[in-house]
């Protein structure tokens, strides 16, 4: 190991012996080019490498959710690769024309892509995913033959729609709303999502949707204030009764899911009950909670537990040191690591 350059301001100072190299990678998958970046640690080669699936509010690689898995991981051996979701950023395609398998494939075809890269062992790939892209990341596992590894972090063990009615009602409890007002805004979702299996009637959604408009809560319904004479356009219905559980119990190769202690967007006691009665039968599922962690794996912020606008996704990261140390810890165990990854 050489030395490092001493900084004239501060003899004490050391360079990081570690470079972090990056290259960009395109890909095409269902006829779609993607973009995104390969990360690892300068002069390494044949690493374990964990391809990253979006959450549904961070599609680009600049999210700042996904910084340690680009600067951090390396510095522990790991390659990772962030790619641009497809519709967003760098990537082509259109968002609005997916759906979770769709998405899956996407990140098998990263996979695939990286896996012919002589810093990465195609043999040790996995996929690291937050929110909806911990659904992703367990589903892309069991569309690819080659996967090694999934960790699925703040992915509740509920459909989407049931996810989404308690992060409702948590939104609106924080915003001080009272019970009336947390049960209407529970009965419209129920009533839309109801029309679009086809047990609501077109008139009966759209007048439960026209009281709740009055509201001043209705932004935070995440519902078009119209519903569609096309149901089948939808996307939404295309993921709401997404159940996570079945590919969950399919896989054979190594699992971790982690949810925070203070997540207001998941139900992380009825996840952590559903994992009690599926561990026995998966020994290969390893589960925890981590303590003081939020849906980010951040400490919950005083001011707005929830908050969700885009400034603060595009800077919120994880900070957690628990989180950190099961993650490294987990991926230490479980992750071969030829002596070949060593940078030194």
């Amino acid at each position: 190991m050489s030395a490092g350059k001493v900084a004239a301001e501060s003899p004490w100072h050391q360079d990081d012996s570690i470079r972090i190299a990056t290259r960009d990678i395109h890909f095409n998958s269902h006829g779609v080019e993607l973009v995104g970046t390969l990360s690892y640690p300068e002069h390494a080669n044949h690493l374990p490498a964990l391809v990253v699936t979006h959450a549904a509010m961070a599609s680009t690689r600049d999210f700042g959710l996904y910084r340690h898995l680009e600067q951090d991981l390396p510095r522990l051996g790991y390659a990772t690769f962030v790619y641009d979701r497809r519709g967003s950023g760098a990537s082509k395609g259109n968002i609005e024309d997916t759906d979770y398998q769709l998405l899956a494939d996407d990140a098998v075809a990263a996979q695939q892509a990286i896996a012919g890269d002589a810093h990465v062992d195609r043999h040790a790939i996995g996929f690291w995913g937050l929110s909806q892209g911990g659904w992703l990341a367990v589903l892309a596992a069991t569309r690819s033959p080659d996967a090694a590894f999934v960790v699925s972090i703040s992915a509740p063990l509920q459909t989407p729609a049931q996810q989404m009615a308690g992060a409702v009602s948590n939104i609106l409890f924080t915003k001080g709303y009272g019970a009336k007002d947390i049960q209407q805004a529970v009965d419209t979702r129920h009533a839309v999502e109801n029309y679009l299996r086809g047990t609501v009637s077109t008139a009966d959604a759209q007048a439960a949707l026209d009281k709740a408009k009055t509201k001043p809560w209705f932004d935070d319904l995440f519902m078009e204030p119209t519903v569609s004479g096309h149901p089948e356009r939808s996307r939404w219905r295309t993921e709401m009764d997404y159940d996570p559980t079945a590919p969950l119990v399919s896989l054979k190769i190594p699992v971790l899911l982690l949810f925070g202690s203070d997540d207001p967007w998941v139900s992380v006691h009825e996840s952590m009950e559903r994992l009690a009665q599926l561990a026995p039968a998966h020994p290969n599922v390893e589960f925890h909670v981590i303590p003081g962690a939020d849906h980010m794996m951040m400490p919950p912020p005083a001011s707005n537990p929830m908050a969700y606008d885009s400034k603060t996704m595009k800077t919120e990261a994880p900070a957690n040191p628990t989180y950190f140390l099961t993650l490294a810890d987990w991926l230490a165990r479980t992750v071969h690591k030829p002596d070949a990854a060593s940078p030194h």
